[in-house]
Order: C-alpha cells, then sequence, then structure tokens
C-alpha cells in the first residue's frame, strides 16, 4: 500500500499535471491571442474565425477623447464603441483627414442625457458648429428613452450658419496584422478554461445560450477569415425583429427631440450617425432566409426632418462588390474597410448639407 501511495504521489498525480498542463497548453496555442469581441465572448477560435488580411489604419488618430467638453472643437461626437473602441482605427480619422475640422469625441457613459450636454456651460459658453450622436443600431431604444430626454419633439431651426472651411490634412498609414503569438509564451489558462466550456456546451446542444450566433453565408469572399462562409454576430442584434413599429416611431420622435435641444441656439448643427448592425449589413447574403430583412432603420431614418447619413447603402455596397472585412469576421464593429466608409459618409452628409465647404 506504501509503495502505490508513493507511485501515486510521486508519479501518476505529476503526470495528470503534466497531461492537463499540455492539453491546455495545446487548446491555447490553437486558439490564438484573442483580437475580436465575438470570439472571445462566443468562445470562437481565432485561427478559424480571426481576419487574415492585414488592416490598414491611420498610426496617429484625427480625434481626442475627453470626459467632459470644456473647451471649443469642430466637431463632438458622443458616441458608443464603435466611436470609442477602435483600437487601431476610427471612423473620426477618415473625418479629420478629410477635412482638418478638430474633433472631441465622448463615450455615451459619460454623457448624463443629452439635454443636459446641451445646457452644459462649457457647451453654451463655445458650442461645437457640429454635435453627431453615433449609435449602433440594436441600442437605439435604450440611448434615446434615457431620462431627461422626452420623446416629444420640438420645431428645429432653419439652418443658416456659415459653412465651416475645410482644409484636408494628412496623417500617417500603417498595415496592422492581427495579434499572434510572440516569445515568451503568455498562453491564457482562463481562456483556454472558458473556450472548452463554451464548446462542450454547444456540443451537446445549449448554442441557444451563447451570447453569439454563428450563421451560414451564401457567399465565401466577404471575410478572409478561414470560415469566409460564415458570419458571427451578437446575438442583440436578432433583438430587433420584434420592434413594433410604435417602438420606431418614438425613436425616431426622441431623436428629433435630441435634435432639436442641440440646434436651439443655430449656432451647432446635429447629425444622427447610426452604426448598422452586422446582420444589418449583411443581410443580403445570409443562408438562412428566415433571419433576413430583420432591419427597422428605414422607419426610425426616412423622410425629412432627421439630419444624418445613410450608411446602410455605401457599407452594402461594398460588401456586394466583394470587399473584404467591411466588418471584421471575429468583431462586432467596422474593419478599416468600414471605418472609412463611415467616414466618407459622414463627410458626404456634411457637404450635401452645407455645415462644409
Amino acid at each position: 500500500m506504501n509503495r502505490y501511495r508513493a507511485f501515486n504521489r510521486w508519479f501518476l498525480r505529476p503526470l495528470g499535471v503534466l497531461y492537463v498542463g499540455l492539453v491546455s497548453l495545446s487548446f491555447g496555442l490553437g486558439l490564438e491571442p484573442l483580437s475580436g469581441d465575438l470570439t472571445r465572448l462566443g468562445g470562437y477560435s481565432e485561427r478559424e474565425f480571426g481576419w487574415n488580411r492585414p488592416q490598414v489604419r491611420y498610426a496617429q488618430h484625427g480625434t481626442a477623447f475627453g470626459d467632459a467638453y470644456d473647451r471649443y472643437y469642430d466637431v463632438l461626437v458622443l458616441g458608443d464603441s464603435f466611436s470609442t473602441g477602435g483600437g487601431d482605427g476610427y471612423w473620426q480619422d477618415h473625418l479629420h483627414r478629410l477635412t482638418g475640422l478638430s474633433i472631441l469625441t465622448i463615450p455615451h457613459e459619460k454623457v448624463g442625457s443629452f439635454d443636459s450636454m446641451a445646457e452644459a456651460p462649457g457647451f453654451r459658453r463655445s458650442p461645437p458648429r457640429v454635435v453627431i450622436v453615433e449609435c449602433v443600431e440594436r441600442e437605439l431604444a435604450s440611448v434615446f428613452s434615457r431620462p431627461g430626454d422626452a420623446d416629444a419633439a420640438g420645431p428645429t431651426p432653419p439652418r443658416g450658419r456659415q459653412p465651416l472651411r475645410i482644409t484636408p490634412t494628412t496623417l500617417p498609414v500603417a498595415a496592422a496584422s492581427r495579434p499572434g503569438w510572440s516569445w515568451p509564451l503568455q498562453v491564457d489558462f482562463n481562456l483556454t478554461r472558458d473556450f472548452v466550456y463554451k464548446e462542450l456546451r454547444r456540443r451537446h446542444g445549449h448554442d441557444a445560450e451563447n451570447q453569439v450566433v454563428r450563421m451560414g453565408l451564401t457567399r465565401r469572399d466577404l471575410f478572409s477569415s478561414a470560415r469566409s462562409d460564415e458570419l458571427l454576430v451578437f446575438h442583440h442584434d436578432l433583438g430587433k425583429r420584434a420592434w413594433q413599429p410604435d417602438l420606431a416611431r418614438r425613436i425616431r420622435r426622441a431623436a428629433l427631440k435630441v435634435q432639436a435641444a442641440f440646434e436651439a441656439d443655430g449656432r451647432t448643427a446635429f447629425v444622427l450617425m447610426v452604426a448598422p448592425d452586422k446582420l444589418t449589413a449583411y443581410d443580403d447574403f445570409l443562408a438562412d432566409p428566415a433571419m433576413r430583412g430583420a432591419s427597422k432603420l428605414g422607419a426610425i431614418t426616412a423622410g425629412a426632418g432627421l439630419h444624418g447619413p445613410d450608411l446602410v447603402g455605401p457599407l452594402r455596397a461594398a460588401i456586394r462588390s466583394g470587399r473584404q472585412d467591411v466588418y471584421l469576421p471575429n468583431d462586432t464593429h467596422w474593419g478599416a474597410a468600414g471605418q472609412h466608409l463611415a467616414g466618407e459618409a459622414v463627410v458626404g452628409h456634411l457637404r450635401d448639407a452645407r455645415i462644409i465647404e
């Protein structure tokens, strides 16, 4: 018995620990470092869903970031992660390059309400010439139902401001590759455990509980990932299929009211910038017809009165033409191509509205 205990203590247990370590290491190396929010949330491999085509971005950002508006900027952006979480690139970089305008970006969570921002001392003292409220499509209902932002629209005064004169500038460009392993290896064993757990749940029919939905595509040239014929989307993208027509009308009324608050003094132009959900952008190529047509953006932005660019059109056109990684395959957000298109669309809207010249 003593010999067995010694054998178990000095051989079997260390061998078991070594086996678990090697298995975890092999899984960790196979996963590659995570760079996408969808691969992280869904427990999917970067080897399968990570982008492989270099992302050409600006090496210097064209926007400042802050928690409050306390001095003059030409453009104030109030945005979510499409404006604040770009890491190596932002659509505002393209807006700055094409116009030379000074830009401050403040995250939504730092804004108590849009009404209070419009009434803040710094804003009233030196208002920006343009306020851009950027919001991802799936969050429109929550962003435009904040306390203090009533849903009754007041009249928006006619735009009689002098256009801002723009001076395009240059920003240094750099090609970024997806993060890979480097020495010394730093395998995230928590990530490995999470991946194995989610993979096992999928294999046993519990995929419906995942925060990430995996869908088939009718084309396999839209992403540079290994699984280019599949689409990962955040499960909340599907929620808008249940939106009732009255909800879309209430969102529009609330957005018009916010627009009126920011434009009340006649010095600031308001722009609503809706970042389409990934599901909306790739709607034409979803293999399951039942998943198509979920977007309600048309009912919110169509018609006169609400100022803002159409992003669905140019993004879908680029995807239709075969442009890869307009949205990153492993992420909810735009790739470098999508950021570029969004920035160009905003500049086009500002020109058409004679806000810039």
